[in-house]
C-alpha cells in the first residue's frame, strides 16, 4: 500500500509519494502482506522531456522491480518525444510487452503455472475447510462437500468479468498451451491432486487457468501507474493513469483508469488526485471521507424508515399507504444537498486555491497531504502501510522535473563519484 498525490495547475504538476511498499502472498486462501520502507515510487520518465511517472501497489512486474524497468525504458526512450502525454504512456506499455529480455518466454510460462496454482487453491479452499470441519463425515461425504464447494466457486469464476484488456482468446490459448504443465504441477500438490481425482483434471485445470484472467479471482498483483507532465505540444499538464496487472504469457494486462485521467485547460484550472490510501487526504479535500458519507447516507435511510413507522404507530399514516416513492425522493434530495454542501464549502474553494498556487507552494501542499495520511496511519494502525520519507517533485513545461525532496539509500558525502557522474549526465542531457 502507499499514498500518493498529484496536484496540477496551469503552471506545473506537483507529485508526492511515501516510501512504503507491500509484499503479498497467498496462504491457505488468504492474502498475507508485509510492509517495507525505502521504496522509490517517483521517477523521471524521460531524460530530457518534462514527463514523470509514479507507481503504487505491487513493487515489481513478474519479479522485475519497477524501478529497474522504468530506468531501462528511460534509456531506451533517449531523447525521443511525443506531441501529447499519451504518446509516452503508449510507448512505455508497448516497450514492456515486447521486452523479451526482462520477461523470457519460459519464465512467463512457469509464472503462469504458479498463478494458476494460487487460483486453484483459493477456489478449492472453502470446500476443503468445510470438509475438514465435518466431524463424523466419511470419505465419500467429504468428497461430496469438496465437490460442491469447488463447483460453487467455479460457477462464480465463469460469471466473473475478464480483467482489464484480457480476452476470451487469451483464456483459450492459455488452456490449450499450458493445461499439461498445470496438470503436472497439480499432481505434486496433495490437495490439488486429490481434487483432480474427485472432479477430474480437465474441470479443475480449466477453471484455475480461467480464474487467472477474471476479476475477483485473479492472483495477479495490481500496480497503479501514473504518467504526468507535458507533451511537446502541450501548454498545460495532464495525467494519464493506468492499472497494470502483469505480463501474462507475453501479453501485458492493463487498463486505462478513466476517472483519474485529467487535463488542465483554460477552463479547468486545477486538479487534485489522490492514489492508493487516501482517507485523510479525502477528508482534507472534501470535509469528509467516503466511508463517512456512506454512513451518513445509511443513517438518513434509517431515519426515514423510523419516521414511517412512527407515523403508522400514531395513526398519522393510513393503513396500506405506500410512501416508498416519497421516501426515495426525499433521500435523493438529501444526498444531493449533502454533496452540494461539501462541493461548495470544501473542494470548490480548495481547487480554486490550487489553481493559483505558485510552484513551491504547490509542492508543499502535495507533501503535506501525504504527510497527514502517513501520520494517521502511524497513530491508528499497526501496519504503517503509508510511511517512510516522502519524495516530492514538480514538473513544469520549461524546467522539466525538479526534485524538491528525494531520499537516497546512501550518504551523499561518502559517494562523490555518483553525484559527479550525475552532473556529467545532466550536462550531456541538456545539450
Amino acid at each position: 500500500m502507499t499514498s500518493e498525490v498529484v496536484l496540477m495547475n496551469r503552471r506545473a504538476v506537483a507529485l508526492a509519494a511515501d516510501s512504503a511498499t507491500t509484499v503479498s502472498r497467498w496462504v491457505r486462501g488468504k492474502r498475507k502482506t508485509r510492509y517495507f520502507k525505502g521504496a522509490n515510487k517517483l521517477f523521471h520518465l524521460s531524460i530530457c522531456e518534462p514527463v514523470g511517472l509514479m507507481i503504487n501497489g505491487a513493487g515489481n512486474l513478474e519479479g522485475v522491480p519497477w524501478e529497474i524497468l522504468i530506468k531501462s525504458f528511460r534509456e531506451d526512450l533517449g531523447r525521443d518525444n511525443y506531441p501529447t502525454l499519451k504518446g509516452y504512456a503508449r510507448r512505455f506499455f508497448g516497450w514492456l510487452q515486447k521486452n523479451s529480455e526482462a520477461f523470457p518466454k519460459d519464465f512467463l510460462e512457469r509464472q503462469f503455472v504458479a498463478e494458476a496454482m494460487v487460483c486453484a487453491k483459493r477456489i478449492a479452499y472453502a470446500g476443503f475447510k468445510e470438509a475438514s470441519q465435518s466431524d463424523g463425515a466419511d470419505d465419500e461425504q467429504k468428497a461430496a462437500i469438496i465437490t460442491a464447494g469447488f463447483q460453487q466457486q467455479a460457477d462464480q469464476v465463469r460469471k466473473a468479468t475478464l480483467i482489464a484488456n484480457a480476452t476470451r482468446k487469451n483464456v483459450a490459448e492459455a488452456i490449450s498451451k499450458l493445461s499439461d504443465a498445470v496438470a503436472e504441477a497439480f499432481e505434486k500438490h496433495r490437495d490439488l491432486n486429490l481434487l483432480c481425482s474427485i472432479l477430474g483434471k480437465k474441470t479443475i485445470i480449466e477453471t484455475s487457468i480461467t480464474a487467472v484472467f477474471k476479476n475477483e479471482y485473479s492472483s495477479l498483483d495490481q500496480t497503479g501507474i501514473i504518467v504526468t507532465g507535458f507533451g511537446e505540444k502541450d501548454y498545460f499538464p495532464s495525467i494519464e493513469s493506468y492499472n497494470c496487472y502483469g505480463n501474462v504469457l507475453g501479453k501485458l494486462i492493463y487498463e486505462r483508469d478513466e476517472y483519474n485521467c485529467k487535463q488542465i485547460s483554460q477552463d479547468n484550472t486545477s486538479e487534485i488526485r489522490a492514489f492508493a490510501k487516501a482517507e485523510m487526504i479525502h477528508t482534507f479535500m472534501f470535509g469528509a471521507n467516503v466511508n463517512s458519507l456512506v454512513v451518513i447516507d445509511a443513517l438518513n435511510e434509517k431515519a426515514l424508515d423510523k419516521m414511517e413507522s412512527a407515523l403508522a404507530e400514531n395513526n398519522l399514516l393510513s393503513a396500506g399507504t405506500d410512501i416508498g416513492a416519497l421516501k426515495s425522493a426525499v433521500h435523493e434530495e438529501f444526498k444531493e444537498s449533502v454533496t452540494d454542501y461539501f462541493r461548495s464549502e470544501h473542494i470548490g474553494d480548495l481547487r480554486s486555491v490550487v489553481g493559483m498556487l505558485p510552484i513551491e507552494e504547490l509542492a508543499e501542499l502535495a507533501e503535506t497531504l501525504v504527510l497527514i495520511e502517513s501520520l494517521k496511519e502511524r497513530v491508528t494502525t499497526d501496519e504503517e502501510s503509508v510511511s517512510g520519507p516522502i519524495d516530492v517533485a514538480v514538473i513544469s513545461k520549461n524546467e522539466g522535473l525538479i526534485w524538491i525532496k528525494r531520499k537516497h539509500y546512501f550518504n551523499h558525502d561518502l559517494n562523490p563519484r555518483y553525484f559527479a557522474g550525475l552532473r556529467e549526465t545532466m550536462r550531456y542531457d541538456n545539450g
